[in-house]
Order: structure tokens, then sequence, then C-alpha cells
């Protein structure tokens, strides 16, 4: 028996959006099925390795100007993080994200940072940090199974 984490805390679970005032899930309208995004644990690579850029990123900006990064910076400095939680989602939750991303609404990190860094969507950022924030649903074997 292996009691290393690391392979469950790079898996991602499955997030069922829910609508911000009446916290049911949210529906393609067309297929009906839910909108879902993947998302990994803070304790992964992913997110470690964004960490680490956009602390070295406020940390340039201070030696640079010898200013403590502005309150934008250090925000997009967040998203930035946030944003590399969601490590996919589903073709119902491209067709959902299309008005917003157009044509070209498959997963990329690209996509996952400009839908979480708009304005519009602040409630996507607090579902995605809800989410995570129960660290044990990632390490939960039985009850929850990781997307392969």
């Amino acid at each position: 028996m292996s009691f290393s984490i690391t392979e469950l805390k790079n898996k991602p679970l499955e997030m069922i959006l829910q609508h911000p005032l009446t916290k049911k899930p949210i529906k393609n309208p067309e297929t009906k099925k839910e909108v879902i995004f993947l998302i990994v644990n803070q304790d992964s690579k992913s997110f470690y390795d964004a960490q680490y850029e956009a602390q070295a990123k406020l940390r340039q900006i201070y030696e640079d100007t010898k200013v403590l990064p502005t309150p934008e910076q250090t925000r997009e400095a967040t998203y930035v993080m946030v944003s590399s939680l969601v490590v996919g989602w589903t073709t119902d939750t491209e067709e959902f994200l299309s008005e917003e991303l157009g044509d070209d609404s498959k997963y990329s990190k690209e996509n996952a940072f400009k839908i979480l860094s708009n304005d519009d969507y602040f409630w996507i950022v607090k579902q995605v940090e809800e989410f995570i924030a129960d660290k044990t649903r990632f390490f939960k074997t039985q009850s929850i199974k990781p997307v392969k």
C-alpha cells in the first residue's frame, strides 16, 4: 500500500457550476447537460508552478520599480493562480462559454484565465475557491472518483 498522495493531488475532479443566486446546477440549454469544470487541488503541480510564476512576477515589479505592485497587478497574479486550478472542461461547457470566448471555446490555460479574470464571472472564481477549500474531497477514494 502506498501512502503517496502525489497522484491524487494532481488528478482533476468535476466541479458542476451552480447558478450564483439559486445554487442550482447550470446546464447547457441545448443538451441539458451540466456545465463542468475540471479542478485540481491547490497542492497540485499546476498550482505550485502558477504560484511561483505569479510571485516571481510581483517580486520583479518591486525590484524594477522599488514600488509595491498595484492592486491590479496583484489581482492579475491571483487570477493566474486560480485559473491554474482549472485544467479542463466538458464539451457542454465549451458551448456554454462560446458566447464569451467565441469559436475557440475549447479548454486552454488562456481561456480559463479569460473567464476567471472577467469581472462578470467573479462567481465562478468563488465557486472554484469554495470547491478547493475542502481538501478532503480530493483525497477520498470511495465517494469521489478522480476523472481519468
